[in-house]
């Protein structure tokens, strides 16, 4: 809302909001970052003292793969600018070569670019379609939705499974409820064929006796 309290000319100065541009950038960049480590916990092979240990998601090159993307995806010129920001080092952000994060290599001089250049940073990250931002966005999209479906098919399988598992065991118990009553048919049979050898041990005994 503008008021004018008076007749005479009245100037209205427009400039940018800097600091809410610096805390959208680094807000891009901290979430940026942070799903970089959320890929790499998940995907991390260690060694320490020979012994090597390793993530949910270690052998999932797939995975593996989204980070390598994302990755050069803020490396990339985003194509159609006609301005002086094209990529992310024409605002002096840059990967640290420690940590490997996104990081402002000179938050003055991208204080100067974004006083002087607002329009074309706001075009770098926000074009409709090809700035940065869209294409983040596309490419997670994609990449969830995709997730999204392995997921379903791995819940499929894994149902498929658990009643194969299922059929299994059921197989599994009539086999053994069967091989119990052979087996106490076989005691049985060994038991009568028992008594009858000892009935005629002892038949055999008493006619031999009798004849002596």
């Amino acid at each position: 809302i503008v008021t004018v309290n008076s007749t005479t000319t009245q100037t209205v100065s427009v400039a940018s909001d800097l600091t809410s541009m610096q805390d959208a950038i680094q807000g891009f960049l901290d979430k940026f970052n942070a799903v970089q480590d959320l890929i790499d916990a998940n995907t991390r092979i260690s060694v320490t003292g020979g012994t090597v240990t390793t993530a949910v998601l270690s052998d999932n090159r797939e995975v593996q793969g989204w980070a390598s993307r994302l990755r050069a995806l803020a490396f990339d010129a985003i194509s159609g600018l006609g301005g002086t920001v094209q990529r992310l080092d024409n605002v002096f952000i840059d990967f640290d070569s420690t940590s490997g994060h996104l990081t402002i290599k000179d938050s003055d001089k991208l204080a100067t670019a974004l006083n002087e250049h607002p329009d074309d940073v706001q075009a770098f990250f926000l074009k409709p379609g090809t700035g940065m931002v869209s294409k983040m966005f596309s490419y997670l999209t994609t990449v969830i939705s995709a997730d999204r479906a392995q997921q379903t098919r791995l819940s499929e399988a894994s149902s498929d499974l658990d009643d194969q598992i299922a059929t299994l065991q059921a197989r599994l118990e009539e086999e053994r409820t069967q091989l119990t009553t052979a087996f106490i048919q076989m005691l049985d049979a060994q038991s009568a064929a028992q008594s009858q050898s000892q009935t005629l041990t002892s038949a055999f005994f008493s006619k031999n006796n009798n004849d002596n």
